[in-house]
């Protein structure tokens, strides 16, 4: 009987922990935060514009890119034509349209 009861206490100490609350709010993004990914160079810049050429990802994809483009781009015609287009992708959320402004972005770098 004692080991029975011994066997018991330990299983239930087994199984306790795995029943909390768990917390039902998402993790906050680094957006959320006030964090925004900026390219720190322009080779950094047209990596990230080639895998959302090739993702065709939208959305908090997107978030920091206006700014790596005026961190990063000197020349003031192709900054002002690469914001233009950054402005055009914060418009659209099909990847379909993403992807051609993205590819035309990097080749511009």
């Amino acid at each position: 009987m004692r080991s029975f009861v011994l066997l018991s206490v330990l299983c239930l100490g087994l199984a306790l922990p795995g029943c909390g609350s768990s917390s039902s709010q998402p993790a906050l993004t680094a957006a959320d935060q006030g964090f925004v990914a900026v390219n720190n160079s322009t080779t950094d810049l047209k990596k990230r514009l080639e895998q959302i050429a090739t993702t065709g990802e939208g959305g908090s994809s997107l978030e920091g890119l206006a700014e790596s483009i005026e961190k990063n781009v000197t020349d003031p015609a192709k900054k002002a034509s690469l914001l233009s287009d950054a402005n055009l992708l914060n418009g659209y959320s099909e990847p379909e349209r993403i992807k051609p402004v993205a590819k035309r972005m990097a080749e511009k770098l």
